[in-house]
Formats: structure tokens, C-alpha cells, sequence
């Protein structure tokens, strides 16, 4: 295992600082080397020779780019439109890094899905006992234990619906941590049994570890004493020690612990009770421990179903989600609605004398929260999205906010900013504050973002309103309520009009000779002008991406390149060992001695050739290589090759000659079916057989002289020639069709016939008696007289 050139749990690292503690914690489980690049983890590698570096962005988009190739193949179509699934724990900057790595793999990603909210898809759709709407829900609990992470949620199921009710997650507890008790165990005994004081190499920390994961599956189904046995661990030395069940888990007690307590916080989180909880579903490979299923029976009261499938179930909740988003496919009705699994807040930079206030509105209007202090929360916890809210400031000039999580303890690393924004132009500055309209949103990825910002600029307009004379008085001064007329320019009223006081009917025509008044008036308008937005997070900037984009053209491009190279060598080795086993076997008779050990030489100095200079060579190295051996070889094969189809084509061109001889013969027995041939066709069918027979018997009589180790006298194509050419001249003549027999003229046979056709006549009419009577009337009236 090339082990500093692999990448492993870089999804654990994705969107996060050299400095942050999840970094340090995961360096432990790393074999490789982890840098800084720009205020990003990176990887530094050797790549055809030459060190460079990659961010888990990169690296993620190496791998979406290796799934799209094998779906591609798969499905014999493109990929572009994509679903990915993500934990449920990710942060935005984690979200944001993801939709990154999908753009730099060339993909559009539709949806960012939480690994669990993908589960209860999966579960909602396959699931046809859920209960309707207007009843009281299923309550479901889902526990994924993978490699490195656990992750459980509570979700409540209708049909056609399902809620998150609640969702706790521990970026550091998985599969990895129990094998990594194993480990040390056997390490430190192994060290202090040899007196081995240094730490373990990295290999031999890989190999203890495959054989600790391959001892907990083994624990997992047997409660016995099991052995371990790694060879040549350190030293020379072999590494070989039992572990009984029980006594692992005594081992992993304090996991265990924080499982369970992962358990309890969620039920706690959701407001449940275990009674309340119709099932437990489990997923995961690291699910299958024994201890952790005990965890869960103390817990919820009853044991963990294994229903679905442990290790598809996010796939199969992913390929669901697609389909709902794609226009391409039908589904039916399954609606998801997630809540905010982390409070945000946003944090606003004060601003000299100006007023502070901020208002929090739905977007439907209502207001939420109103609050003075520079600091509000925007998404409490729980919150269902995506969801959109809007906030009004008071501003002078250029505002600056920042997005924060609310609580650092609950988040799987320290970065709890999730982005500043600044917004409004900064050479544009007011005497009087201004109002800012701010919309913020929780997408369907799980990321916040302020998607729109507005100057809100409030006026007052004179207005020209039209006052009937009846109409009613407004007050004591005698000014009259009346409906505005909405002016043209777009302008927004912050009022109602007020309706005109008319007694008329919906289809009432207007009293022409009632005398009307105008007026003007002032009412106040609202305009709402767009503000740019400069938003920096940790989200790659457009020149960053389209360099990585070109990085990863490059490294396609590389791959391709490279398994040409490989394709080209595979195919000269293949060659080599092919030929020389037809060489010492059916391809022996057609080579001289002296042949056969050039040949040979030739074969085995290439074989040694690829092992050693040709190793690393170019592609079209190994195709120059490939076509020398075949200049070489390929005399030999074709002679074999004359040689086992000759008799073939000579015995089908014999028969093809001896079938125009069989119409000669016909011919000369005097039988009716060529008697329609003239003496000329007959003349040169006889010229064409004493032709291409005699051309194929000299052949074959020069060719049968010969030796098997000469090239052939007539190759096999010369003879198909021929005979095409024989059965072109021979064929359309033999195939020409008799002529038609001539026709008799006028004779007693005609006047017999003629005769017999009259009695046919008058018998038919003599049988219709209606014919008859018609016939004699026709005749009377012939003889009739007309006036």
C-alpha cells in the first residue's frame, strides 16, 4: 500500500482550518501528511515525480469524478445533474466545501441530503403501513454507526410526509475508535513483551489495525476467546494475543457510555418518551456490535430492527430525492421537512448615532422578534427548512454583518462563523439613517445565505384624486374620503385608499349630470432600490475554482494517457507469450529451425526488455515495440493460416465449376431445362470451365510441391477471386429465363371454343327467368312503333 500517496477520511476534513481542534483529533487516524495551503488543510503528494498538494475539495472531486464514470458506464448517458448525501452534523462551510468539489468534478448538484433525512426517504417510501394525516404519527428512530462517525434521529411518519423531530450526532465516535482500542492494547503488550520502546511503524500500524477490525467482526458473532496474529509486526518479530468478548467491552466502556447518552439526548431533544417510539432502525456497518445494540435495548426498551439495508439505505434515500427532483421521473407525493440542526445568529457592527433597532419578519409578514441589541437570532434551533426571513436596519452607509452559530459547544468543530457580509456601496453614505431590507435564507442544501438586500427609500407624492359631489364628509373641515388612484411609476403605497362612498350597483351606469370635483393630495410611496452583497466565507472563490477545474482536466486527461500506456504494454506482453506458445506449438510446422530460434531470441529479449528499460516507457513506445514483433511473426501466422483454409475455398470453387459442367451435360442429354441457351453462351460456359479449371489445377499442383515452411504459390484470396469472377461470367448465363411460347392464331379450336362459350350463354339465360323476360321485352320494344 502506497500509504503516502492515499487519502483516507478526507471528508472528515473538508471545509475546515489547519488550526481547528477536529484536525488534530483526526491526524491520529491519518497516514499521511496534512499541510497548510491558503488558511485550508491540504495533502502533499508525489504525482509522476513531481510534489504537489491537494485540498479535500480536490480530492472529494477526484472520487465524484470516479462515480461518475462507473454510473456513466452504467447507464450508457451522461451524468451532470447529481444528488449528494452528506452527514448530518456538516456545518456550511463543510456544505459549502462539498458544492464545491461537485462543481470541480463538472457536476450540478441539485441537492445536498442529510445521510438520515436520505434513511427516512428510503423508509417513508418502501413503508405502506404509515398511518394518514389527520392520526397521530409513526415515530421512528434511526441509528447510523459507520467507520467514524455516529448519527441518530428521530423522524414522525404520515403517508406521504415525514418530519425530523430531532437529530444528534458525534463526529468522532465510529467503528475506527473501537479498533483503535484494540490496537493499543495489543500494541502495548506486544512492546512491552520484545522491549520494543519506539511507536509502531505506519505499516505496521496499518496492519495491526486490518487485523483488529477483522478480530471486532469476528467478536461480534462469537463470544469466545479469539486469537490475533499479525507476522513480522516489528522486528522481525510476530505479534500473536487473544481477546475474549466480555473482555472487550469492558475495554470500550466509556464509548459505550457516550452512545447511550447520544440515545438519551436525542429522545430528550425530540420531547419522547422510549414508549413513544414505535421502532429503532439500524444502519451502518458498525451497527452490528453487540454492545451497542445492549445500548439501545436499555434505552428505548426494545432491540434494533434491521429492516433496511445497512449499507444502501442513504444510496437508495438519494436515488429517491433525484427522482423527486428531476422533471424526468414521476414519484409519488413525499414531502420532508428538516429543522435547523444548529441556532444562527447574525452580528451586527455598530454604527455611531445611528439607530440601532433591527426587526425580524416571516416572509408572509408576520412579525417574529423586535430587538435592539446588535446581535439577533435569526434560526433558533429546530427551526424547519428551508426557510427564508427578513430583517430591517437602520443604516447611514455600508453594513456589515456576520453569520455565527449560537452554540460553539454543540457544533463538531470550533468554526463557528459562517461567513461576513458587507453590504451597500461605501462611497454612498446618508446624513439620516436609511432603512435596509434583508432577506435570509436556509436553502434546501442546509446553507445560510443573505439572498437579497434593499435600500428602502419611504416619499410623499402629491396625488390628484377625483371627489363626487355627494360624497360623504371625512370630517368637520369638509374634506372628503376618496379612492387614490395608484400612480404609474411603480411606486409602492404604505396605505390602504379609501373607497368612494357610491349607492351604485355593480352594473350601474354613472350619472353623467352629477357635477365632480378634483383635488390633490399627498400620500407616502415606498421604493425599493437593489445593494450589492460582498460575502466572504469559506466557500472557494470563482478563480480558485476554475484553476482546480483545470487541475482536474489535467489529472483526466493523465488517467486517459496513462491507461493507453498500460493498454499498449498489456497488449506486447500479451502478444509475446501468445506467439511463443503457437510457435512451439501449431505454428511449428510453417517456421525452418532457424526461424523458430530467431523468432524465440526476439520474444524472450522483449519480455525482458518490458521488465526492465520498457518498464515506464511511452505508449507509442510499446506500439512500435508490437509492430516490429508482428513484422516478424506475421509471415509465419499467415502461412498457417493458407494453410488451414486453402482446402476450403478450393473445394467450394471445384464445386462451383463442377455445377456448370452438370448443365453441360444436361445439355448434351438432350433435357428441356437450359434447351433455351444459344450455341454462344453454350460455347463460352465451355471456354470459361477449360479456363479457370485448368488455372486452378496449375496452382495447386506448384503449391502441393512446395513446402509448409515457403510462402504460398496462390494465396487464398487470389483464389475467391477467381471463382467470383468464374460465377459472374458463368451464373448470368445459365440463370437467363426461357421465352415466353408464341401465340396460335384463329383455327377450329378458336371456333369450338367459341361455340361451347354461345352454349354457356344461352344455358345461363335459359336457367334466369327473370333474364329471359327482360330480353323478350327488350325486343318487343325494339319492334314497337313510336309516334
Amino acid at each position: 500500500m502506497n500509504y503516502k500517496n492515499t487519502f483516507t477520511n478526507f471528508t472528515q476534513l473538508l471545509g475546515k482550518s489547519p488550526t481547528d481542534f477536529a484536525v488534530a483529533k483526526e491526524k491520529r487516524h491519518l497516514t499521511h501528511a496534512v499541510e497548510c495551503r491558503d488558511g485550508r488543510v491540504s495533502f502533499p503528494v508525489v504525482l509522476n515525480g513531481v510534489s504537489t498538494s491537494f485540498i479535500p475539495e480536490q480530492v472529494l472531486a477526484i472520487q465524484l469524478n470516479k462515480l461518475k464514470e462507473i454510473t456513466e458506464c452504467a447507464i450508457g448517458s451522461k451524468v451532470v445533474d447529481v444528488v449528494i448525501n452528506v452527514p448530518t452534523y456538516y456545518t456550511d462551510a463543510e456544505r459549502r466545501s462539498v458544492l464545491d468539489a461537485s462543481k470541480i468534478a463538472g457536476l450540478n448538484c441539485v441537492k445536498l441530503v442529510n445521510d438520515l433525512t436520505a434513511v427516512g426517504t428510503a423508509y417513508g417510501f418502501y413503508s405502506t403501513d404509515l398511518p394518514p394525516v389527520d392520526r397521530p404519527p409513526k415515530v421512528v428512530c434511526f441509528v447510523s454507526v459507520g467507520y467514524s462517525t455516529t448519527q441518530i434521529s428521530i423522524c414522525a411518519f404520515n403517508t406521504g410526509k415525514m418530519k425530523v423531530l430531532a437529530t444528534v450526532c458525534d463526529a468522532f465516535l465510529g467503528g475506527r475508535d473501537f479498533d483503535r482500542k484494540l490496537f493499543d492494547k495489543f500494541a502495548s503488550d506486544f512492546q512491552q513483551q520484545y522491549k520494543i520502546k519506539e511507536p509502531l511503524s505506519v505499516k505496521a500500524t496499518i496492519r495491526l489495525l486490518q487485523e483488529c477490525e477483522k478480530l471486532k467482526k469476528a467478536m461480534s458473532a462469537n463470544s469466545s476467546e479469539l486469537p490475533i496474529n499479525v507476522e513480522c509486526l516489528a522486528e522481525e518479530r510476530d505479534l500473536a494475543n487473544k481477546m475474549k468478548r466480555t473482555d472487550f467491552e469492558e475495554m470500550c466502556s466509556d464509548l459505550v457510555q457516550r452512545f447511550q447518552d447520544l440515545l438519551t439526548r436525542c429522545l430528550d431533544t425530540a420531547k419522547l418518551k422510549a414508549e413513544d417510539v414505535h421502532s429503532v432502525e439500524l444502519i451502518g456497518g458498525s451497527s452490528r456490535i453487540p454492545m451497542l445494540k445492549n445500548a439501545i435495548l436499555s434505552v428505548f426498551k426494545q432491540e434494533g430492527r434491521t429492516s433496511l439495508n445497512a449499507d444502501e439505505a442513504v444510496a437508495r434515500g438519494c436515488a429517491f430525492q433525484a427522482a423527486i427532483c428531476s422533471p424526468a421521473f414521476k414519484v409519488r407525493d413525499f414531502s420532508v421537512v428538516e429543522p435547523c440542526l444548529y441556532p444562527i445568529v447574525l452580528q451586527v457592527d455598530r454604527e455611531e448615532g445611528g439607530d440601532q433597532c433591527m426587526q425580524t419578519e416571516e416572509i408572509d409578514g408576520a412579525v417574529a422578534i423586535q430587538s435592539k441589541d446588535m446581535c439577533i437570532e435569526v434560526f433558533p434551533h429546530l427551526h424547519p427548512i428551508p426557510s427564508s426571513r427578513q430583517i430591517v436596519l437602520s443604516r447611514r452607509g455600508i453594513l456589515t454583518l456576520e453569520a455565527r452559530y449560537a452554540d460553539k459547544d454543540a457544533l463538531p468543530n470550533q468554526n463557528v462563523s459562517i461567513g461576513t457580509f458587507k453590504i451597500g456601496n461605501p462611497s454612498e453614505t446618508f446624513t439620516e439613517p436609511r432603512k435596509i431590507r434583508l432577506k435570509v435564507r436556509m436553502n434546501t442544501h442546509g446553507i445560510f445565505n443573505i439572498s437579497q438586500a434593499q435600500l428602502v427609500e419611504e416619499y410623499e407624492k402629491e396625488v390628484e384624486v377625483t371627489v363626487p359631489e355627494d360624497g360623504p364628509k371625512a370630517d368637520g373641515s369638509g374634506n372628503a374620503k376618496a379612492e387614490v388612484n395608484a400612480p404609474s411609476n411603480g411606486d409602492v403605497g404604505n396605505q390602504q385608499p379609501a373607497e368612494v362612498n357610491s349607492e351604485s350597483t355593480p352594473n350601474a351606469e354613472p350619472d353623467s349630470t352629477s357635477p365632480k370635483k378634483k383635488t390633490v393630495t399627498k400620500k407616502k410611496f415606498t421604493k425599493y432600490h437593489d445593494l450589492s452583497i460582498d460575502v466572504n466565507n469559506m466557500q472557494l472563490s470563482t478563480k480558485q475554482l476554475n484553476e482546480f477545474c483545470e487541475v482536474e482536466a489535467n489529472l483526466i486527461q493523465q488517467d486517459k494517457m496513462e491507461r493507453e500506456r498500460v493498454n499498449a504494454k498489456n497488449a506486447v506482453e500479451e502478444y509475446v507469450y501468445d506467439i511463443r506458445s503457437k510457435i512451439q506449438g501449431p505454428l511449428s510446422p510453417f517456421l525452418t529451425p532457424a526461424e523458430s530460434e530467431s523468432l524465440l531470441r526476439m520474444l524472450d529479449a522483449t519480455e525482458e526488455w518490458l521488465y526492465g528499460e520498457g518498464e515506464e516507457v511511452t505508449r507509442q513506445v510499446y506500439v512500435e515495440k508490437l509492430t516490429e514483433l508482428k513484422s516478424k511473426s506475421d509471415p509465419v501466422v499467415h502461412r498457417a493460416n493458407e494453410h488451414l483454409n486453402r482446402p476450403m475455398i478450393v473445394e467450394n470453387f471445384n464445386r462451383s465449376i463442377m455445377h456448370i459442367k452438370k448443365v453441360l451435360d444436361s445439355l448434351s442429354a438432350g433435357e428441356p431445362t437450359y434447351d433455351h441457351l444459344t450455341p454462344e453462351q453454350v460455347s463460352q460456359l465451355k471456354e470459361m470451365i477449360v479456363q479457370y479449371e485448368g488455372w486452378l489445377h496449375q496452382q495447386m499442383t506448384q503449391q502441393n510441391s512446395r513446402p509448409q515452411t515457403a510462402d504460398p504459390v496462390v494465396k487464398v484470396s487470389e483464389i475467391m477471386s477467381q471463382q467470383k469472377a468464374f460465377e459472374s461470367t458463368c451464373h448470368p448465363i445459365i440463370n437467363t429465363p426461357k421465352p415466353a411460347p408464341p401465340t396460335q392464331t384463329d383455327g377450329p379450336a378458336t371456333q369450338n371454343s367459341d361455340q361451347s362459350n354461345n352454349m354457356n350463354n344461352n344455358t345461363k339465360e335459359d336457367n334466369n327467368p327473370k333474364t329471359c323476360h327482360s330480353n323478350k321485352n327488350a325486343k318487343n320494344e325494339e319492334n314497337m312503333d313510336l309516334d
